[in-house]
């Protein structure tokens, strides 16, 4: 690592080394938002799914309760460690855990943020823990 730091010294100016250095430290290896996506098992809903898609920092859960249910859809944001799902009346029954915020400075709305667990689990604030099929 010294050698590295040495290396890209000689060849960048002291600026260009700090940023440099900062973006190393300051990304995990997972820090892109591509972990969110993927089919999850809720042990709430054996027999239904939970389906996430990822677009850069936006994403769509698309659920299933149970077999022959209607699906349900939230939108979410998504970084490099959590999810956060807005709610929307009637979609979802509200589970523990819910907060009031704005969503990328918009209107208030009900969220219910989870948390990466690696290597492939969401852990939710009610305790609940979907986990990719």
């Amino acid at each position: 690592m010294i050698l590295l730091l040495a290396a890209l010294e000689v060849s960048l100016s002291r600026r260009r080394l700090g940023t440099a250095v900062i973006a190393s430290v300051a990304r995990p290896a997972w820090a892109d938002t591509s972990w969110a996506a993927g089919v999850y098992r809720d042990p709430n809903h054996p027999n239904g799914e939970r389906r996430i898609t990822v677009d850069g920092d936006v994403a769509k859960v698309v659920g299933v309760d149970d077999v022959g249910d209607k699906p349900w859809t939230l939108a979410a944001r998504v970084t490099d460690d959590a999810i956060t799902l807005q709610l929307q009346d009637g979609a979802v029954q509200p589970p523990d855990g819910v907060t009031i915020e704005s969503i990328d400075e918009g209107p208030l709305a009900r969220t219910f943020r989870g948390s990466f667990e690696p290597p492939n689990a969401i852990l939710w604030p009610d305790g609940n823990r979907w986990t990719k099929k």
